[in-house]
């Protein structure tokens, strides 16, 4: 059903395109614009948010182990959430990435269109959401993040003695 509904998008999106490539053009230029504009406000923040809301999934798991009772479960809670946040969050911007990516791929695919528009989807990029100055956010990001969490709160336990 998902890949059925992905699929009459992308037609949906691949007609727009052959019915007025100009229009479909300014319009993801105006998107760049945009893309960019957020990248420079936001870049440094999302770094932040990310950093510390790691610390404080690794942190509470930690916590919810070495502590007893409603002090660990609570801990627990906190954790669960600190944790799924920041994967909705990643889910979220490697979504845009992929979706982006999809759809200058179903351009380069379309048949009948015109010298202008090929030069033009070689130069454009897929719209991405910037880390930092460090990387930028897909999907596959969730695993690594999980494996991060896990790492720091191991090592926690093993380092310091209850």
């Amino acid at each position: 059903k998902d890949k059925s509904r992905k699929l009459q998008q992308r037609w949906r999106i691949l007609s727009i395109t052959e019915q007025s490539p100009r229009w479909f053009a300014r319009e993801f230029h105006r998107l760049q614009i945009i893309h960019g504009f957020y990248n420079k406000l936001w870049s440094t923040s999302n770094a932040c948010v990310e950093v510390v809301t790691l610390a404080a999934s690794s942190l509470t798991f930690y916590l919810a182990v070495r502590l007893s009772g409603a002090r660990s479960a609570h801990q627990l809670i906190v954790a669960a959430f600190a944790t799924s946040f920041l994967i909705n969050i990643w889910e979220n911007m490697g979504q845009t990435y992929e979706i982006s990516s999809e759809v200058l791929q179903s351009w380069t695919v379309m048949k009948g269109s015109t010298l202008w528009f090929k030069k033009y989807l070689r130069s454009v990029k897929p719209i991405r959401v910037i880390i930092g100055t460090f990387f930028y956010a897909d999907r596959q990001i969730k695993l690594t993040i999980f494996s991060i969490i896990l790492n720091q709160t191991l090592s926690l336990l093993l380092s310091i003695s209850h």
